[in-house]
């Protein structure tokens, strides 16, 4: 995998209504490509609600946030 972009930010309201975000939660927003035998196969964009990741995660610091990425 390769992150892209990680950028912290009001989610848009399908995303909001998706994973029933109250109106003042944030999501993190990731951007990544994903790779079979070094070809890109898969071009993601996932939101994942602030509030669950770990403390130092975030737009910030988009390595601490790596172990959690490859879980998902």
């Amino acid at each position: 995998n390769k992150v892209l972009s990680v950028e912290e930010q009001r989610p848009p309201e399908e995303v909001k209504k998706a994973l029933k975000l109250a109106d003042d939660e944030t999501t993190v927003r990731l951007e990544r490509l994903r790779f079979e035998k070094g070809e890109p196969i898969i071009y993601c964009v996932d939101y994942v609600p602030r509030r669950i990741l770990p403390g130092g995660c975030g737009a910030a610091k988009p390595a601490a946030c790596s172990t959690t990425w490859r879980r998902h």
